[in-house]
Order: structure tokens, then sequence, then C-alpha cells
């Protein structure tokens, strides 16, 4: 947080200041702010000065400055006046007005110094919008003599001359050159001189001239002529304001009479690019025309625009488009880079995968269906491709069929396992890729690259027991209040569905210093006391002993806790069953410290001197008010302030004992006037032999400087009685579109754009994944309504570029101005998946899994599908990573558009003399096969134990949007969950060969059980020599 000073005037900065008077030149005056551009149109010079200018600048000392440049004559009285409107970039107003007068005097007489010799132009480049005012400065030191080439440019050389960034590397344009010597007169110590070159001599309207200056002698204090480089400048001479905004595939250009800001139609249009030029439509009667996109133009493409009928010509090079990079990790996928992926090398910026036009990018996404895997396990790995394009009606295309794609598993940047696949005409790939026995523990990665595109599903690799059942725990309150009993309920249940008796049950509590804010008392209300607390940690453990039960309650005492504050408690629970196995769980409360809250508020913000008051109310535990008698109230100044008493104790200045009514207006403690300081305030009462704290603290600042007390009367009051009798000034307007932040792709959305100006043109460009439209519009009292539609499959978000032309007026250039908004373009992408499975099954038995896939209108989608089913304990012991395809496969891509416009070059006439412009690792048990022998009938034996019993990575449903898949069971005695995950592409109505780009995801759980169920009971870890001891359980 940067807190900046108010706006007002720090003081006058010119040439030679002596007691209220100047010697011509430029006048700056300092102020404490940045001002806003528009402040300048406020300033005002009276009497007001030949070739007046205005502008913004910064002062020697690093302050903000308005600079006044013009012909300031001797002897002349100048007064310059700041309104009480003027305001900073911040909106701060100035709040006064503020005058200077500043008297012109001459110069002292002054002798030439020895120094070094400097010729220029006063600028370089430009354009002038009329021939009697392209007049270009020739400036010097310690030159006596120059001599200046003018040569009028044709053609190519125009064009050439006009683009180049180093005009004394070009060589000299064919054709009539105008050389001229020119004695310079000098004046200073450094000898200095300026002269004007007039362009018209040899110029006339749409011309561009070369002007090149030399120095041929210097003054006789003068060195360094030999050091002194000839000096080139480029001029146009054109009244044509020409804007061009280009994105990948399409472009505009709006022409405008840059002294009128009128729309100028029929102007010729021509692009000249590396390889040819291309003749354009001419421009419409708004003033509007088309070019082609940036991948035509190319890098160092050229604009020229010619009136046919006034000969008026201007030659525009455009700016290069920024092209985003093709290579590189997928939007949503960096936040894993640091997991361990291997980095993606880029190819230097102008090699592009093959495939690729310049501007798109592929997008490659990949889902596994589980989070945790074992050593030697297989990793089931689905994968969607499409490519981000701004060249279609729509923002994406499929990626050829038979593309490759390279999977790989990592660790730690190794790669482990790799294998390359390829994209079928869906846009889906999928692999199996086998984890070695042998592999290191840890995080890993499974890492998908195609066409120089990347991206990352996290995974974790661990030796872990399987777990076959959970545990929850549940407190019956979220609150409750110190002295009562909380009973947390632990129950364990097999994934299977049968009860889990639990053997030993360990728990820990934590409890810590909480906070209570009932609903609507916000800061700077308070309800907690400011009192030393300790964290509670209690450990303890149950056991179950003969007949261990499936739930298991566990009593938690809050005597301990501390009597007067409020605490957060959580408890942590591992439940044991009779195989060893542990499973853990958690819950959390609060612990009050009565069934009463006593809040108090302090002042917010209150000076010395001033009359201030504390509030207070009670309110009970479901955040309503109650009554509460008794309450005593004491405010005291902290001793840290009171002065030349360092460590004394604190005084009372208040003391209040209220009765707290249960609605109404809260209990007031009215306090004296209080003295500058820090004060703490509390308040005590006792509910149900309960005691009850509360405490707040705030300051009493110094009272206003007589400045503040001053400016905060100018803002209150006007300056004279006319202004007190004249109606409020209306809110300054400022330049911007308003626009609502989201808007429903297909529906008409009505964008209201305002500005400071009464009438004026402006452009309104829309670009959605790339340019897509230009609209004229035309400002009438200040605003306009321009109405546009964001189109479904161009992406999530929608760029507006307004942009408004206000001509030359009152010496001022015509300049161009611009603002930007977004909106949010809402799309349903989203796929419904309804996965159907049978709640329960044995171990063996054989199950039909049925897919249905729709779109959010519940009309059948013909999809691709990717199926996983997993052991539902894996998933406990790590959450399977999900990308946000949705996301990724319509990716926001701002900035895909450069705008040229020349308002930037345009130059006014150069007056002479105004110098002083400013500015510058667990082992693991498999359940095996065993046989049981007896009397009995035969007994199945379960021996086909599976986590993931099956993998569909790229299935159809067909038009009916339905699939059914045959699910062979294995012996597992768990709960298995399906996921499933469909695609397709966008509907034909939006777009076609979208690639995919909607997503849907369903879930169904499947328990396996039987009547009479035995479990292996097996030692966790056994070495060569141990003698063991098995066991079974049977679960009826």
């Amino acid at each position: 947080l940067e807190i900046r000073e108010r706006l007002r005037v720090l003081g006058v900065e010119c040439e030679g200041p002596r007691a209220g008077s100047c010697e011509p030149g430029s006048i700056a005056i300092v102020l404490t702010t940045e001002p806003s551009e528009e402040a300048l149109r406020l300033v005002t010079v009276s009497p007001k000065p030949a070739g007046l200018t205005l502008g913004l600048g910064w002062s020697d000392d690093d302050h903000p400055t308005i600079e006044i440049d013009g012909d300031f004559q001797v002897g002349r009285t100048h007064v310059i006046t700041l309104p009480a409107g003027l305001t900073d970039e911040h909106g701060q107003r100035l709040g006064r007005r503020w005058r200077r007068r500043i008297a012109i005097r001459t110069a002292g007489p002054v002798h030439e110094e020895p120094g070094p010799a400097a010729l220029s132009l006063s600028t370089h480049r430009g354009t002038y919008l009329r021939p009697d005012q392209a007049r270009v400065g020739l400036l010097s030191e310690h030159v006596a003599e120059a001599r200046v080439r003018l040569v009028k440019l044709q053609g190519a050389d125009r064009r050439r001359l006009v683009a180049s960034s180093d005009l004394g590397s070009e060589p000299w344009p064919a054709g009539s050159t105008t050389t001229v010597l020119r004695t310079l007169e000098t004046r200073g110590p450094d000898a200095r001189a300026e002269h004007v070159l007039e362009l018209s001599q040899v110029a006339g309207q749409g011309d561009a001239v070369l002007v090149e200056l030399e120095a041929v002698a210097l003054t006789e204090h003068g060195r360094g002529r030999e050091e002194l480089e000839p000096v080139r400048g480029v001029f146009q001479i054109s009244d044509i304001g020409a804007m061009v905004e280009v994105g990948p595939a399409r472009g505009v250009v709006r022409a405008m009479r840059a002294s009128t800001g009128e729309p100028w139609p029929g102007l010729e249009v021509a692009l000249h690019t590396a390889a040819d030029t291309q003749a354009l439509e001419p421009t419409d009667a708004r003033g509007l025309g088309t070019v082609p996109g940036a991948e035509r133009a190319g890098p160092r493409a050229t604009i020229t625009l010619r009136d046919p009928v006034g000969g008026d010509r201007l030659t525009l090079p455009l700016q290069a488009l920024a092209w985003p990079a093709a290579r590189g990790v997928v939007a949503g996928s960096h936040y894993l880079a640091w997991r361990g992926s291997k980095e993606v090398e880029r190819p230097p910026a102008e090699t592009r995968p093959k495939g690729l036009r310049r501007g798109e990018q592929a997008i490659v996404a990949v889902q596994l269906g589980r989070g945790l895997y074992l050593p030697g396990d297989r990793v089931h790995l689905a994968g969607w491709a499409a490519i981000s394009t701004p060249y279609g009606a729509i923002a994406s295309r499929r990626v050829r069929a038979g593309t490759p794609v390279v999977v790989e598993l990592q660790h730690q940047g190794q790669v482990l396992v790799s294998r390359r696949v390829t994209v079928d005409r869906h846009g889906r790939f999928t692999s199996s890729l086998t984890l070695p026995p042998q592999a290191p523990l840890g995080v890993y990665v499974a890492q998908a690259r195609m066409l120089g595109s990347s991206t990352v599903a996290p995974m974790m690799l661990a030796d872990a027991r399987i777990p076959t059942f959970e545990a929850t725990a549940k407190v019956r309150e979220d609150g409750w209040v110190r002295g009562d009993t909380v009973r947390v309920a632990v129950r364990a249940k097999y994934l299977s569905g049968e009860p889990t008796p639990i053997e030993h049950l360990e728990w820990h509590l934590f409890c810590g210093t909480g906070s209570f804010r009932p609903a609507g008392y916000e800061w700077p209300w308070t309800f907690d006391a400011s009192l030393e607390g300790r964290v509670l940690h209690h450990h303890g453990s149950i056991e179950g002993g003969d007949a261990p039960t499936a739930t298991v309650r566990i009593p938690l005492g809050t005597d301990e806790l501390h009597p007067q504050l409020t605490q957060w408690c959580g408890v942590s629970a591992a439940a044991q069953d009779q195989s060893l196995q542990q499973v853990g769980a958690d819950a959390q409360f609060m612990v009050h410290p009565a069934p009463v809250y006593v809040g108090l508020r302090p002042p917010a913000e209150v000076r010395a001197g001033e009359a201030s008051e504390v509030l207070a109310v009670a309110v009970d535990l479901e955040h309503q008010r109650v009554a509460q008698a008794g309450v005593e109230v004491i405010v005291e100044r902290e001793p840290a302030e009171l002065e030349g008493r360092a460590g004394a104790p604190p005084v009372e200045v208040a003391r209040c004992t209220l009765d707290l009514p249960a609605e109404g207006e809260p209990g007031r403690c009215s306090l004296p006037v209080l003295a500058q300081g820090d004060y703490h305030a509390w308040a005590t009462t006792t509910v149900d032999g309960r005691p009850l704290r509360t405490d707040a603290e705030f300051s009493v600042w110094p009272p206003p400087s007589p400045e503040e007390a001053a400016a905060v009367q100018a803002e209150a009051e006007p300056a004279d009685a006319a202004a007190a009798a004249a109606p409020p000034p209306p809110p300054e307007r400022r330049f911007e579109i308003r626009a609502p932040p989201r808007a429903v792709a297909g529906k008409p959305v009505d964008l209201r754009i305002e500005g400071p100006w009464d009438s004026a043109h402006g452009t309104l460009t829309v670009e959605q994944t790339g340019l897509r439209a230009a609209e004229p519009f035309v400002l009438e009292g200040g605003e306009a309504v321009v109405r546009v539609t964001p189109r479904a499959g161009r992406g999530p978000h929608l760029e507006l570029h307004a942009s408004v032309i206000t001509p030359e007026e009152d010496h001022a250039l015509p300049r161009l101005h611009d603002t930007r908004a977004g909106l949010v373009v809402e799309e349903d992408r989203r796929l419904q998946v309804s996965v159907e499975a049978p709640a329960q099954a044995t171990p063996g038995s054989r199950a039909t899994l049925r897919i249905a896939v729709t779109d959010g209108e519940e009309r059948p989608i013909d999809a691709r599908v990717a199926v996983w089913v997993v052991d539902d304990g894996l998933h406990q012991l790590h959450a399977p990573y999900e990308p946000a395809l949705v996301g990724m496969f319509n990716p926001r891509r701002d900035d895909l558009w450069q705008r040229t416009h020349g308002y930037l070059d345009l130059r006014r006439p150069f007056v002479p003399w105004s110098f002083g412009a400013r500015g510058a690792r667990i082992p693991r048990v498999r359940q095996a096969a065993s046989q049981v022998k007896g009397a009995g009938p035969p007994t199945q034996v379960r021996q086909r134990f599976e986590a993931v019993p099956l993998f569909e990575g790229n299935v159809g449903t067909g038009p009916d949007g339905v699939v059914e898949l045959p699910l062979q069971l294995p012996d597992d005695l768990t709960r298995f969950r399906v996921t499933a995950v469909a695609s397709a592409e966008l509907p034909a109505r939006v777009g076609k060969a979208s690639g995919p780009a909607r997503f849907g995801r369903g879930e169904a759980t499947l328990e396996v059980s039987a009547p009479l169920m035995v479990r292996t009971v097996l030692p966790r870890v056994l070495r060569p020599g141990d003698r063991a001891e098995l066991a079974a359980l049977g679960v009826a």
C-alpha cells in the first residue's frame, strides 16, 4: 500500500529565477503528485504567449511538473492560474485556486565559454499537418556554420526511410537535393543557436522530406568538430490520421482527417510487404477499411494511404505483432512444474513446430485414474489434444490424426519410462506404462509432449498397504461451552460395506485460541479477550476389549481450557482393526467461555478534543441479541504514551456500569474529552457464574494542523457568493467503456462508451482470440452505445478497445485517446456424465457399467469416454489429480493484436529559443491364494486380486450418448470407484472440427462383498528365520 500526499503546488522553476521574475524560457509548476492529462486543459496563462504549449514533466528532484513553453517576451508580466478543480491521476483535487505573477526580464550578458560542439535537430522524425507548420529546429552549441541538405522522397525510398530506425546508415536517395549553408547566430556561455528549417520550401501537402545537418565551422571556443557526425531526420506533411489494428488473421484501418477528427472516406490503401505490394479496398464512408492479418503482412510491412482528390499521402510503418510462444507448458499446468517434470528446451523463437501456423498453440492434457501407485503397477493414462487457433471462425481445430505424442513417467527430472503414441481423429490418445519394480519412491509426474506443448499430471509412488476400511469422526454440535463434555463418535466400516470392529483407537486433542464474531458486527466491534492463552495437547487411547464394536466414543473434558478465551479444538483419531491396519479421521469444534458474549465498539477514528463513546451489546452463540445486566466498562490510557512517565501504571479515564438490552440501541459509555494517545477498553461481567471479558483498543489522533483545517474549510465552503449560488458541477467524465462483467455467448451486449468530449468520432475493436470486428461510433453528449455479440467457440474473454480522436484545437495537436475493458464470455461446455453400476456385487462376478452422456439441455451427445475402475482405498490414500479440461481447451488468449497509429508522430511547428524543457517407504502385504480343507461343502477360494480391474481409455458412445461396458470383478472385498471422463467437439451450429472442447465427469461406487467373508491377518514384516502366526477373520 502506497500512501500518496494530497495534491498541492510546491513552487515554480524557470530560467534565471529572481524575485518573481524569470528570463525567457520554459516555466515549470512543481506539484506533489502527478496531474492528469485532462488537467492541462484547465491551466491558463494570461496574457497568452505565442506558441503556448503545455506538457507534463519532472523536476530535477523528481517531483511532477506542469511544463509551460512559449514565446515569452521580455518586459511582459504573465499570470499563471491553476483552478481549484485541477485533479491528479488519482482524482485528488487541488482544492483552492493557485495564481502566480511572473515578469519576464532580459537575460544578462554572458560570454561564450570553451566547450564541446553539438549539433542536432529538434526532432528526428514526425508528421506536420500542413506545409505552413512544417518547421524543424536546428539546434547547436559552439557551431558557427552548418550545411543543410533536403530531398523530397518518392516511392520505395520514402517507405524505406520512414520505416528506418537508423537513418545515418541509409544511402542518400535519388532525387533533386537542395543544399543550404547556414551561418548560426549563437548566444550564452554554450554558444547555443536555434534556427528554423522551413520544409515547405521543398515539399507540399502529402510529401515526405529527408533532412541532413553537418557542421562546417565551429565557434572560437568550440572543439571536437571531427567527432560531429551528420544528423538526419525524416518528416511527412499530411493531414491523414490513421490507426491500424492487426491480428494474426485480419486487420482494420481507420482513416480520419487529423485536424478535424472526421472520418475520411475514399482513401486509396496499399499494403507493402517484403514480397510485394497489394492494393486494398478504399476506406468506406466511415473511414474504415480492411487489411490482411499479421501472418500475411510479415514483420516489416508498411501501409500507404492516399487521397486521390487532393493528393495527400501518409506512409505508416506497421509495428510487428508480438507473436506468442508456440512452445511451452499448457496453461493450467504451470503450477505443477516444480514437482519434477523435465524442462522442455525452447528452440530459437523463429522455429515453429511443423503443423502449426504462427499464433497457434497445441493444447494437450492427460488424466490418470488414481493418485497413488505401487512399484510394478501399470499407469493407465488418457489424453486429449487440440490446437488453439486465431484463424478460424472458432478458436480451436482438430489435431491431424497420427500426430505423435511422447508420454513419459518422470521422477526428479529423470525419465524412467517413455512411450510414443499417436492422436486419433477424435483428438484422443491413451497409454499404459509399467513402473519398474525397483523404482524410487516419491512424487512423479506423467508428462505428455506434442507439437511443442507439454502438460503434466502428478502422482505418488509409495510401498503402502491399501486400506480395506474407512473411518469417520463426528461431533454432535460445532459449538460447546467450557465445562461441557464433548463426545466424538468414531465409526469404522469396511469398504465392502460391513462394520469394522475397532480393536484399538488412539486420539490426539489440540486446542488453541480462537475468535468469535457474530454476523453483522464487523470491525471495530470486538467480542474476545486479549489475554495470554496456552496451547492444550492431550493424547489418549481406547481398547476394544473382548467384544470390539464399530463405533467408539471419545469423551473430551473442557475444564482445563482458559475460562475467558474462545478456543478452537481439533481431534485426530486413528482406528485400528484386528488386522492391525490403522485409518485416520478428524473432527473440529469450538469451546466458548460462556453462553453469552459481550461486544465492544470503540471509536473508529477520533481526534483530540472531540467527544466519543464506547458501545456495548450482548449476544448468544446463535448470534442473537440478549439482555445482560451488570456489565462494567473501563477505559484506560496506555502508560507508554504518558510523557515523562515511562513504566507508570495506566490511567483510568472512564468507568461505566451498563445493563444491556436485548433489542434497540446498544449500551453507551460516554467518554470525556481525550488527549492524544493509545487507549484500552475492556468489559467484564458474570454469566451463570462464569467470568466474561472483552477487550478493545483505539487511538486518539492529534487535532488537525491549521493548514489541514484550512484545506478542509476550502473544500467545504465555496470561494465566493457567486460560487455558492451556482449549481454543483457535474461529475467528472472519464473516457471509459462501461460493460457488464459477464456476457452469454450468442446474446448481444450493449456497451456504453463515455468520454469528456461532447462530440467525437471513435472506433471500438473487438478481440476474442484475435481481432474479430471494428465498430465506428460517434460520441454525442459525451456518450455512445455500441452493440456487440460475443460468439461461442471463440474463447472465454472478450477484449474491447476504444479509441477517440480529438482534433487540432487551441494550438494542441490532434491526439488519439484509448481505453480498454473486458468481459467474461459464458459458454456452457460441460457435459453431464451419468454412471450406472450395481450398488453391490460378489467377488468374481460380472457386472455391467452403463455410461450416458448428455449436454446441459439433456440431449444425448456422441462422445468419447475414458473409464477407470479403481479400489477406493487407493483414493483414500491419495486423491487423483483432475485437470481442468474445460478451461485448458478453452484458453484465454488476450493481446493477439497490434495497434499502429500516426498520432504520436504529429509535431508542432518549431519555435526557437524555448530552452529548459524538463523531463527527461512401508513394506506391503498382498493377499494370496489359499486352500481350506474340511468336511464341509466345496469353498470358493478368492485368488484374483486387482486394484484396477478395468481401464478403457477411449470408447465411443454413439449418437444415443450411451455405452455399456462389461466389468469382470476380481476377488477383492472392497469398494470400487468408477470414474468416467467424456469429451466431445463443439456443436455443429457453433463450428466444425473443433477437436475435443466439451468435457464432463461422472462417478459411481460398487461394493464387493459376500454373506460370509474371510480376511487374512498377516504380519506386516517377515525376515528370513522368523516364525509367524497367521490368522483369518470371518465376517458374516
